[in-house]
């Protein structure tokens, strides 16, 4: 059962590492890893791109009016740090994917499940094909119907690379993925995890004709999608999660992950009750682990499948952003896919953090090809960077993004406008509030003064975690409206 003392989960997160298999997990030994550039950059450089596209500052200047809006403009366009599109999903600062191997306990699946339903996780299960009999195959199908792990292959006989001929591969790898593909419909089996050991070179070249990516056993490794793009999708290294280590030094990678803009990956196997093998790991501990990470890193961490955070990281290859105008109120962006890529596989939604003068720090919205956009901005005091993530790009086509900053779109046309508010429209939970302005003399409006959804959260209550005596708990509140929901602390219990 779950234990949620502030006892239980000190004694949790100290397990004792008899075996010594925790020394993976505080190694780093990833050679794409660079914890230490925190510019945020994509690409590796120490300088952001400067926009293909420059503003035609001639025009702006013809459009202003003395020279201290002349060298406002200025001052956006050259001083202001160009956007970047964000490593990950939704504006999340660092990924976490928790992957489950073998699959021939038949309880996992379930158990994983119904923790990441509670907490809104995503994750892979890699399965190998030998233990896949009808019972497993019916079990494993109403796990990934519920939606929560998607599929990977783990091989077809559980054979390490380094102990294979060439000849061998198309078995273990080709039959294998045929296989799972054809047991567990609608899972498309795009990655793999070597087992027991490090991919060899002639294994990963035949490895990479059927999936986009491979976990590796062991090794402790941080991909990081903020500073680099350059890392090998087919190496990518795992922090080992069992019985045997200590959870802290997981936790500790994770908050590092979060500093520096790291992918994190776990490689877990059996989730049982009690008991199980070393490279198991209980119920209680696994609960525990999943609250911790729900408490700690909801708001930062985009936890997500093996194949949703190569999908996206590859996506960030074939994308460009251009800075295609600047005026005294807004900024405009032309955000471009070059197509190249299946657009069946690669449909991630992106997101494009935009840097803005600290000025407006309370004061942006976005259109987005023409949609209203709310926009939290948020000052970094380490970097005194001002920005805002614009959400939900779409990398299937050209996406123009229009920022506002303080002020309102203007509108020109041959009249000298005079405008006063005119009305205001009341926000609901599908609809966002605004102002109308009219102007006096030729009617003409335009919209401002933009306010986000109004929800009702004052529908149920669902206890996420249950407080204690010494921890709060968290409970989600859904709006009466909507299936829109906000979460709160709950308070101690006496």
């Amino acid at each position: 059962g779950s234990t949620s003392s502030s006892t239980n989960n000190s004694t949790l997160d100290s397990t004792t590492n008899s075996s010594g298999n925790d020394t993976n997990n505080s190694t780093n030994d990833n050679e794409n890893t660079d914890n230490g550039n925190t510019d945020g950059n994509i690409g590796g450089s120490t300088e952001r791109p400067k926009p293909t596209i420059v503003p035609d500052r001639t025009k702006y200047v013809a459009e202003t009016v003395g020279s201290g809006d002349e060298k406002y403009i200025y001052y956006i366009y050259d001083l202001i740090k160009h956007p970047v599109m964000a490593p990950y999903y939704n504006g999340y600062k660092s990924a976490l994917t928790m992957t489950f191997d073998d699959g021939y306990d038949l309880g996992t699946g379930t158990i994983v499940s119904d923790q990441f339903e509670k907490y809104g996780f995503k994750g892979t299960a890699m399965i190998s094909a030998c233990w896949m009999n009808e019972e497993a195959i019916e079990a494993w199908n109403k796990v990934f119907a519920r939606g929560y792990l998607n599929l990977g292959c783990h091989g077809y006989n559980h054979k390490s690379p380094e102990g294979l001929s060439t000849s061998e591969y198309e078995h273990e790898i080709k039959d294998a993925i045929m296989f799972l593909r054809e047991k567990f419909p609608g899972q498309r089996v795009l990655t793999y995890a070597t087992p027991f050991a490090h991919i060899t070179d002639s294994y990963e070249e035949y490895l990479s004709d059927f999936v986009i990516g491979n976990r590796e056993e062991s090794g402790g490794g941080l991909v990081n999608l903020k500073n680099s793009l350059d890392f090998n999708p087919y190496r990518v290294k795992a922090f080992s999660v069992n019985k045997n280590v200590r959870l802290q030094p997981i936790h500790d990678a994770v908050q590092t992950g979060v500093e520096y803009g790291n992918w994190t990956v776990e490689l877990l196997h059996c989730v049982v009750p009690e008991g199980g093998a070393g490279t198991d790991i209980t119920q209680e501990v696994f609960e525990y682990h999943c609250e911790y990470l729900y408490r700690h890193f909801r708001d930062t961490v985009w936890f997500a499948t093996f194949e949703e955070v190569l999908v996206y990281a590859e996506q960030l290859k074939h994308i460009s952003i251009e800075y295609t105008a600047c005026d005294r109120n807004s900024m405009t962006f032309k955000v471009t896919p070059d197509g190249t890529l299946d657009k069946e596989l690669y449909n991630i939604p992106m997101s494009v953090i935009v840097y803005l003068p600290g000025s407006f720090a309370d004061s942006a919205y976005a259109l987005v090809n023409g949609e209203y956009q709310d926009l939290e901005v948020v000052y970094e005091k380490e970097t005194q960077d001002t920005y805002a993530t614009v959400r939900n790009i779409s990398f299937l086509d050209e996406t123009e993004i229009v920022v506002y900053m303080g002020g309102n779109k203007t509108m020109k046309n041959n009249c000298t406008h005079r405008y006063s508010v005119d009305s205001v429209v009341e926000p609901t939970h599908e609809t966002f509030g605004y102002t109308i302005n009219k102007c006096s003399k030729c009617e003409h409006t335009y919209n401002s003064a933009y306010t986000g959804l109004k929800h009702d959260y004052t529908g149920e209550e669902v206890v996420v975690i249950e407080p204690t005596k010494s921890e709060k708990g968290l409970s989600k509140y859904y709006c009466t409206q909507c299936d829109k929901y906000e979460v709160r602390e709950v308070a101690y219990t006496e």
